[in-house]
């Protein structure tokens, strides 16, 4: 079950994935354009796992991560998580899917801009329902894209604890970069710094308890 914590009331109630289904279903009936949801949270705090579940309950539905974004090194240090493009999302994504254009976009694993090299190219047709999910997502500059929005309301140490014992075993994915003190001296201060920047918590439509 999740615990979802209603932003305008802060009032605490149990509810099944189902029925933030149903919230965000609603939205639709009154749309003929795609609804934007977003999913955000600290690093580890299951945006992914979120996405997916919500996903799989929506009926024509497409999850943009914000890793597809990333342009900087894995070792850039920033207080508002620049290693995130979050300018090309807006442009290739939110702003044509909102009008119901075909997409396309640019698919960049962490320092393939900086080297220079391409990334792979991922079409889309806009669905009726649009997840964006990733750290950083719920920004300020973005805010007025989303019809519905989520913060995963994890603890920082908590969400830590937990992207450290995923990064471990990610050795596709990382190689043999120290994971345990990208997260200790960057990722995870990365984290701390916007959320004390930008509050998401405080722009979200609701606060979701992690799914683990």
């Amino acid at each position: 079950m999740t615990k979802v914590y209603n932003n305008q009331n802060h009032s605490k109630h149990l509810t099944l994935i189902k029925e933030l289904t149903t919230q965000i279903q609603t939205l639709k009936s009154h749309k003929t354009k795609p609804v934007f949801i977003a999913i955000s949270g600290f690093g580890g705090s299951g945006k992914s796992t979120l996405a997916a579940e919500l996903c799989e309950n929506l009926t024509n539905c497409a999850i943009v991560p914000i890793d597809d974004f990333i342009v900087g090194a894995r070792s850039q240090r920033s207080t508002d998580w620049r290693t995130f493009d979050r300018e090309r999302l807006r442009r290739d994504v939110l702003e044509k899917a909102r009008i119901n254009k075909p997409l396309s976009y640019k698919r960049y694993n962490s320092g393939d801009w900086v080297s220079g090299q391409g990334g792979q190219l991922r079409m889309i047709r806009p669905a009726k329902f649009m997840i964006i999910e990733g750290c950083s997502v719920i920004h300020p500059s973005l805010m007025s894209y989303y019809d519905y929005s989520v913060w995963i309301d994890c603890s920082h140490k908590l969400a830590m604890e937990n992207a450290k014992r995923r990064d471990r075993s990610e050795t596709d994915l990382f190689g043999t970069d120290d994971t345990d003190r990208l997260w200790d001296e960057v990722w995870g201060p990365n984290d701390k710094d916007y959320f004390n920047k930008f509050r998401p918590d405080k722009l979200a439509s609701v606060l979701v308890e992690p799914r683990w």
